[in-house]
C-alpha cells in the first residue's frame, strides 16, 4: 500500500513539473517582439519584421489582430519575409522566419502595443516591450534636400560601418542638429561642405551653410543610452537634420527613414535562433 502511495506521488510531482513548465520540453514555436525597436514618420502604408522560430519550418502561422491605438481600423497582411537563403538553416533543432506585417492605415497615428497570432490552430498574444509608433506625415517643400542616406543596414554591424548622409541645400540655412528620433545616436560625425571636410560637426554647431552647396555628414551609430538592446535588434527610426533657414527664420528638419535588420544573412539568423532559444 506504501509502495503504491508512493508511485502514486511521484507521478503527481512529475505531472506538476510538466504543468508548470519546469521540464526542458521544447517549444514548437518562439516568437520574439522584444526585438523589435520602430518608430517612424512616413506614409500610410509601412511595416516591420518579427523573428519567429518553429522546430517545423512549414508551420502554419496566421494574423488575428493588433491591439493598441487606432489598430482597429488598419489593413494588415502577413506576408513571409524571411530570405531563400536562411529558408534551410537548421540550428539546434530550429528555423527562422521573418514573420513580415505589411499595414496601410487611414489615421494620423498608429500605436501597437501587441499582436495576436494563431500558429498551428493556436491563437496566442505577444506583447511589444517597444510599442510600434508609427505617424503619417505631409511632403513640403523644404530648403534643403535629401540626396542619398542608409536606407537599409545591418544591426550586427553598424558600429563599426561608416555611414553617410548626403543633402543639397537651396537657400542658406544654419545647421542646428544632426541626430534621430529614437533609439540611435550619432557618433564622430564630420561635415563635409562641396566635398571639403570642416571637421568635427558638433564642435562646429550652429553651422552656416551657403545657398546652393552640398553637405555630407559621415558618422557611425551607437544605441542610445538605457534602453534594452542587442546586436539583433530591428530597429526603424528616423535620421534628422535640423535648421533655420537663414532669411525666414523658419526653423525645419528633414527626417529620412532608417532600418536597421536583425537577420540579413546566414551568421545572424544562427545567433538569432541562439538567442531566443537561451
Amino acid at each position: 500500500m506504501r509502495k503504491t502511495i508512493c508511485l502514486l506521488s511521484i507521478f503527481i510531482l512529475l505531472s506538476a513539473l510538466i504543468l508548470s513548465g519546469c521540464s526542458n520540453i521544447k517549444k514548437d514555436s518562439i516568437v520574439c517582439t522584444s526585438l523589435v525597436k520602430y518608430n517612424l514618420q512616413g506614409i500610410s502604408d509601412f511595416g516591420f519584421n518579427v523573428n519567429l522560430i518553429t522546430t517545423d519550418k512549414n508551420i502554419e502561422v496566421e494574423f488575428v489582430r493588433f491591439s493598441g491605438e487606432n489598430t482597429q481600423g488598419l489593413s494588415v497582411r502577413l506576408v513571409d519575409d524571411t530570405y531563400d537563403s536562411l529558408r534551410e538553416i537548421k540550428q539546434q533543432g530550429y528555423y527562422i522566419r521573418l514573420l513580415g506585417f505589411v499595414c496601410y492605415t487611414e489615421d494620423k497615428k498608429v500605436i501597437i502595443e501587441s499582436v495576436t497570432l494563431k500558429i498551428d490552430g493556436e491563437e496566442k498574444e505577444y506583447s511589444f516591450s517597444t510599442p510600434i509608433k508609427h505617424y503619417v506625415t505631409q511632403d513640403h517643400d523644404l530648403s534643403v534636400q535629401a540626396r542619398s542616406y542608409p536606407l537599409f543596414i545591418s544591426t550586427n554591424s553598424y558600429q563599426t560601418t561608416e555611414y553617410f548622409f548626403d543633402y543639397h541645400v537651396d537657400a542658406e540655412v544654419i545647421i542646428t542638429d544632426f541626430s534621430f528620433n529614437d533609439f540611435l545616436i550619432v557618433k564622430n560625425a564630420e561635415i563635409l561642405i562641396n566635398g571639403q571636410d570642416q571637421g568635427r560637426l558638433q564642435d562646429l554647431l550652429p553651422l552656416t551653410i551657403p545657398q546652393d552647396s552640398d553637405i555630407s555628414i559621415k558618422c557611425y551609430l551607437g544605441f542610445k543610452n538605457g534602453i534594452s538592446s542587442t546586436n539583433f535588434d530591428s530597429i526603424y527610426c528616423d535620421s534628422l537634420l535640423s535648421y533655420i533657414v537663414k532669411d525666414t527664420a523658419e526653423i525645419e528638419q528633414v527626417a529620412n527613414n532608417l532600418v536597421s535588420q536583425s537577420v540579413s544573412k546566414d551568421a545572424d539568423a544562427i545567433a538569432v535562433i541562439t538567442m531566443m532559444i537561451d
